[in-house]
């Protein structure tokens, strides 16, 4: 979905901060806005002038900061050509800055981090993957009180 994300990076709670982020999500996925953009960005691109369309669409492209991504894949292993399948992974490359992609596949979660070089290294940040999940899933295990609710 379209729309502008902001992450509190100083939250106490991993669960507390995994809700607030999906119901920031689920009002942007709810949102009429990125409909309304695509009809002007439609309406725009037939009565604009070539060049000034091109121009226009530059600018904007490059206004995305961050990707995100996430994707349920098949959650029993699947065979291909007779092999099964050990992993599943994908990556992005845009004209965004960063992307992190989560992917799901029989069980297990990957993510892949892609950053613009002039941002630094990608491996960096995608060496805290796997422990500062491993800390998510403890704490939602350990979690005793009730589920919040959906937007």
């Amino acid at each position: 979905a379209l729309g502008e994300l902001h992450f509190d990076f100083g939250f106490k709670s991993r669960t507390k901060l995994v809700w607030t982020t999906k119901r920031k999500l689920d009002r942007i996925k709810l949102s009429p806005a990125p409909f309304v953009q695509q009809k002007m960005a439609n309406t725009l691109i037939r009565i604009l002038p070539k060049k000034a369309a091109v121009n226009l669409f530059q600018k904007v492209g490059t206004q995305t900061t961050a990707m995100l991504s996430n994707v349920a894949g098949p959650q029993t292993p699947v065979y291909l050509a007779g092999h099964k399948v050990e992993d599943l992974t994908f990556a992005l490359y845009g004209g965004s800055g960063a992307y992190c992609g989560l992917l799901s596949y029989a069980g297990q979660c990957s993510a892949v981090v892609c950053l613009d070089e002039s941002l630094g290294d990608a491996e960096v940040i995608a060496k805290h993957w796997k422990s500062e999940f491993d800390k998510l899933y403890s704490e939602v295990m350990e979690y005793d009180g009730p589920v919040p609710k959906p937007f």
